[in-house]
């Protein structure tokens, strides 16, 4: 076997605009969604047709979610499904988009926050659930009226569950115990059920977890859903629970963990479980900025936690078999000189055990310019190491801005940037790309990034998001 990651088999440009790409795939159609914006496509990569009359897409999240915000239903009576009936502010966009994939139901579910416009406190959040696997056949939608301030929503489905869960911190504190999971039975949601069972988990349910982060499950997963919790100290913990055993009583979680040498980093939108390992992909810096002169440099940084025990009484991780390995120069054309930074990656794991990583690449210190390009990786199962990257979209141009200084409260202040300096993606404040595996064959990797497209000078928001189908064949 040789050491290349295989190429892609198609390459496309979903027709929205913004940051934080995701992208669904199902057996015939796909779902893009971007911050503000959702466009239904084909597995060519083509913006689906009209069906039965439909609004065509690509449409923004607000549009998607506008039956929240009128006051009035067509019919002339008044909406009680107005979110501004219930909310003290005047609730008028949707953003922070997300979307995914049940590929044992075939249905897609689409997630966004809700705030006043102009505003950064996050509200509340409504999510849909696709009638059938063609989204243009309509969306059964729900919408909290619990506010909940929580910033970056996200959206899985594992079980009979949709769990939302979101990325601000919680503390146990004068403000109560908040929320930090909240479960919606799929099923009553598949059928539009006005009132679906459902259920929280808070801080004090799972070990006081500020915050958990959510895990895509494929494959048997012995009845259990699994969540991480990452903190600022080194220890790694999971959680795990089954199905609840009454409509809206949380089941009680069972937990593991493992201590690594340094703490986790956070992953993209998912990780990942399968075979009886929980996957993790996210960056970490390996060299400070320079103020004024270069960007700071980051690595790709990627576990991987095998299970000994994986029941519903207990879970257990083989601590002697757990992975923790960090890559960021592993392209054939870097130069020996070279110091590049890999950004933001996505990561998903197909039925074969091969996981792959696409992540933004920018050079910090090269011999040719090397401005914000997207890779990806493949780490071939049974193999000891992550193969050689290959290349999906090169960038066109280097964008420069100045960094902002870091938020006081995390430490020492830095004097703001007087000279520009080179835009990579972590920079640019994409917080994650996208990779999933085609549900039609569960082997197919598709993934999604942004890359620095041809356009004003020194305009650091000019970038345009790129979407692959990679094969599963490895070379």
């Amino acid at each position: 076997m040789g050491d290349a990651s295989p190429a892609w088999l198609n390459r496309f440009f979903p027709p929205v605009a913004g940051v934080d790409p995701m992208l669904a795939v199902g057996h015939t159609f796909m779902v893009v969604t971007h911050d503000h914006a959702i466009v239904f496509l084909d597995k060519n990569g083509a913006v689906l047709p009209t069906k039965a009359g439909e609004p065509q897409s690509p449409f923004a999240a607000t549009a998607f979610f506008q039956r929240f915000l009128d006051e009035k239903n067509p019919d002339g009576s008044d909406n009680l499904d107005c979110i501004n009936r219930y909310s003290p502010h005047k609730i008028n966009e949707f953003y922070d988009t997300r979307v995914d994939y049940d590929a044992v139901r075939k249905r897609f579910a689409i997630l966004s926050a809700a705030r006043m416009g102009g505003t950064k406190d996050t509200r509340y959040y409504a999510f849909a659930v696709s009638k059938s696997e063609d989204p243009r056949d309509g969306f059964h939608q729900y919408m909290t009226t619990e506010t909940n301030y929580r910033d970056f929503p996200r959206l899985t489905m594992n079980g009979d569950w949709l769990l939302v869960a979101h990325n601000a911190a919680n503390t146990i504190a004068a403000d109560g115990d908040r929320p930090v999971l909240s479960a919606y039975h799929l099923p009553s949601l598949q059928q539009g059920v006005t009132d679906p069972p459902n259920w929280q988990y808070y801080s004090s349910d799972v070990d006081g977890a500020p915050r958990v982060f959510l895990v895509s499950h494929r494959g048997s997963t012995g009845g259990l859903s699994f969540l991480a919790d990452i903190r600022s100290d080194p220890k790694f913990r999971i959680a795990a629970f089954s199905s609840a055993t009454q409509p809206y009583l949380a089941p009680k979680p069972t937990f593991a963990s493992h201590d690594l040498a340094s703490a986790a980093p956070w992953p993209g939108p998912f990780m990942f479980y399968r075979n009886k390992t929980l996957y993790i992909a996210g960056h970490v810096t390996v060299t400070d900025r320079v103020p004024n002169v270069q960007p700071p440099r980051l690595s790709i940084r990627t576990l991987r936690f095998p299970f000994t025990t994986v029941s519903k009484s207990q879970i257990s991780v083989d601590h002697a078999a757990v992975v923790d390995w960090i890559f960021g120069k592993n392209a054939p054309t870097d130069a020996p000189g070279d110091l590049v930074s890999y950004d933001v990656p996505g990561m998903a794991v197909n039925k074969n055990g091969d996981a792959i990583y696409v992540y933004g690449r920018t050079g910090v210190v090269t011999a040719q310019p090397l401005p914000p390009e997207v890779r990806y990786t493949v780490w071939a199962h049974g193999e000891g190491k992550p193969r050689r990257s290959a290349l999906l979209q090169p960038g066109e141009y280097q964008p420069m801005w100045f960094y902002d200084p870091p938020d006081p409260s995390s430490g020492p202040a830095t004097p703001p940037e007087t000279t520009k300096t080179a835009i990579t993606h972590g920079i640019l404040k994409v917080d994650y790309a996208t990779a999933v595996i085609d549900a039609a064959d569960d082997e197919t990797f598709w993934v999604i990034h942004e890359y620095a497209h041809t356009g004003e000078p020194n305009d650091q928001k000019y970038w345009t998001t790129v979407a692959g189908k990679v094969s599963p064949t490895l070379p």
